[in-house]
């Protein structure tokens, strides 16, 4: 077992410990962001806490992976060049055989109804709460029958968004 040690400064509630290894298969999540490093970090959280989690740096990218890795979520920025958000999650709904709970992810609070019209299933500000977005990954990985921990009392609160 991995035992993480809380960041100096940062507000860090109960232990925080890795998932052990279960024999149900992990929830799968797919990140999409222009931006690499908020993408990249996110990975690495969503692969400590237990997650199958695959990035693409654009929606292109996630329309060609998305047939062949079958996410269960997806997590996407909404303000990429070429195709935003809005427009990948039409085109993934076009896709019968894809069917992941969307999750909108970015700065600005003025597309939250564009994004719900778009047909994505939550919105989050950036920077998302990490014991939002974790308590609602496992409530979802619960439904599928998928492994999932709940440590959301473990995560840094929220500075703002949500």
């Amino acid at each position: 077992m991995l035992r993480l040690s809380p960041i100096e400064g940062a507000e860090w509630y109960g232990p925080f410990e890795v998932p052990e290894m279960t024999n149900k298969r992990p929830l799968s999540v797919m990140l999409v962001d222009d931006n690499r490093d908020g993408a990249d970090s996110l990975h690495v959280v969503l692969r400590l806490l237990g997650y199958e989690s695959f990035v693409a740096y654009s929606s292109a990218a996630a329309l060609s992976a998305a047939t062949e890795m079958m996410p269960d979520v997806l997590i996407s920025d909404i303000g990429m060049p070429n195709v935003d958000g809005c427009q990948l999650v039409a085109k993934l709904a076009a896709l019968d055989q894809v069917n992941p709970l969307m999750i909108a992810l970015t700065g600005y609070h003025q597309h939250r109804e564009r994004c719900m019209l778009a047909g994505y299933d939550y919105f989050f500000l950036k920077p998302a709460d990490p014991a939002k977005t974790v308590a609602l990954l496992v409530e979802h990985a619960k439904k599928l029958g998928r492994a999932a921990r709940d440590y959301s009392t473990s995560l840094p609160r929220a500075y703002a968004g949500g």
